[in-house]
């Protein structure tokens, strides 16, 4: 398995790391690193983006002990092993019995067993076997430089700006002021959508308030660490009574969201001025907190 280190096979074909695919998704597969295998899951961070793990269903035709015996001895001791003690599991499918990984340089292999052969559309499988890419500064690289782009471009506007952001205040924070900001590497591979806030606006917001500004003829959604723009993208309006739960309010544009108690003013508040603005979609889902 020493070309892990380069890339992922789909069968006896070797895929280069950072090989991308429309649709990342199932694909057939009948052998996995000399492993009898049922087919291969491919992973990507998001759309367009390069896959960085591939997981092999392995098929029942190989006991699960020789399976694991045998990338012992090809790779050593593993990294972390995690033995499942529930006797609830064993001669479970749905159950993981066994899962060990080893870490490499800039990829990991890794191992799931189950407490019984698991039946799909494809054949019983034992486990998967994972390897993934694990450099993610090499897997961000080809996208780094348009998502500072796009960043740059969302901070002229905001400098370019005369009128006034809306402010709304939270009870609940946002973020954790103690956690570092997301590194621009990651938010580049796994959410190029949120972009750094400009520093004209992150000043006057706090871990606990967000803004709707416009600038550059697009509306944006900020708070202290990340900005989305308005651009052809729906807004899920959220709101959940308590039932078992809490109870919340949301505003959600893909992976950028804030939240408040059930009933916030400033969530109706914000909600109403998205609202009024033309051209926007706002989805609204309302239900109880279960």
């Amino acid at each position: 398995m020493d070309d892990c280190a380069r890339g992922f096979r789909i069968g006896e074909t070797l895929l280069p790391w950072g090989t991308r695919f429309e649709e990342p998704a199932e694909r057939p597969c009948s052998t996995a690193y000399g492993f009898a295998a049922l087919y291969v899951q491919l992973s990507a961070a998001d759309i367009g983006r390069p896959v960085t793990t591939a997981a092999y269903e392995l098929s029942s035709v190989s006991p699960p002990k020789t399976v694991f015996t045998e990338l012992v001895k090809r790779l050593g001791p593993p990294t972390e092993i995690d033995r499942s003690e529930e006797e609830s599991g064993i001669g479970s499918p749905d159950t993981v019995v066994l899962y060990a990984s080893w870490e490499r340089g800039n990829h990991s292999i890794a191992l799931s067993l189950y407490g019984a052969p698991r039946p799909s559309d494809h054949g019983d499988g034992i486990g998967k076997l994972y390897v993934s890419w694990t450099d993610l500064a090499a897997a961000a690289a080809p996208f780094v430089a348009a998502w500072r782009a796009a960043s740059d471009a969302v901070a002229r506007a905001a400098d370019a700006t005369e009128g006034e952001p809306a402010i709304f205040t939270v009870a609940w924070p946002i973020f954790d002021q103690a956690d570092a900001p997301e590194a621009a590497d990651s938010r580049a591979l796994t959410t190029p959508r949120l972009l750094e806030t400009p520093k004209v606006v992150a000043d006057r917001l706090g871990n606990d308030s967000f803004a709707i500004w416009q600038g550059d003829g697009a509306w944006h959604l900020s708070h202290g660490r990340a900005t989305v723009v308005l651009d052809n993208v729906p807004v899920q309006i959220l709101a959940f009574a308590p039932a078992r739960g809490g109870g919340y309010a949301a505003i959600e544009v893909g992976s950028w969201s804030v939240r408040d108690e059930y009933g916030s003013h400033a969530m109706t508040d914000a909600a109403a001025l998205l609202g009024r603005m033309p051209g926007l979609t706002l989805e609204r889902h309302e239900g109880h907190d279960v």
